[in-house]
């Protein structure tokens, strides 16, 4: 398995300024070496540091990361928002960087990140948004929280081998449904 590395520093590697950056690196098992170069994930036109990176590596070798950093990126405002980018584990591309934090109004910071079994990615932080939407958030923290995936893969179709059961029902049986966010059951009668 290959090792995935993701920290922060001020060093002004690759031209990214002397502001605290987000950087990556892996190492690949296949040839017992590190990438040539490390990647810089937030190079964004910002003076102020990027805080706090999460990375977790789903079943296809896609890498995410989650962050939190005070910058009007894409226009999500000054405060500090929790941005999120990807690498895709087939190609090596990361995609561009996105805002994950669209619906606050206030400071977010502390991002931790999770995919489940079927590819979803689940994102938490702590946010100071009050009155979000009519909802009273109250004065204190809350934490807020995301699910998104991409656009569900294409289904890899295979025999199911139906089995009757002791009243004469036929029971379909299947493993898996990786890459689905919604299903659809049909009954023949």
């Amino acid at each position: 398995f290959n090792i995935h590395v993701v920290w922060r520093s001020v060093a002004d590697y690759q031209s990214s300024g002397t502001d605290w950056d987000i950087y990556y690196r892996m190492w690949h098992q296949t040839t017992e070496t590190w990438d040539t170069d490390s990647y810089v994930v937030t190079n964004a036109p910002s003076n102020s540091p990027s805080n706090l990176t999460d990375m977790i590596v789903d079943t296809q070798a896609n890498v995410h990361i989650v962050w939190y950093e005070q910058t009007n990126y894409g226009g999500s405002g000054d405060d500090t928002d929790i941005f999120y980018i990807k690498k895709n584990g087939t190609t090596g591309i990361w995609t561009d960087t996105e805002v994950i934090s669209t619906e606050s109004t206030s400071d977010s910071d502390m991002p931790r990140i999770t995919v489940d079994p079927v590819g979803i990615l689940h994102v938490v932080w702590y946010d100071h948004t009050q009155d979000l939407d009519s909802i009273d958030t109250g004065t204190d923290l809350d934490i807020f929280y995301k699910r998104f995936g991409g656009v569900p893969e294409t289904p890899i179709l295979s025999p199911i081998d139906p089995s009757t059961n002791n009243n004469g029902r036929i029971e379909l049986n299947w493993t898996s449904a990786y890459g689905a966010v919604s299903y659809t059951h049909l009954r023949a009668h």
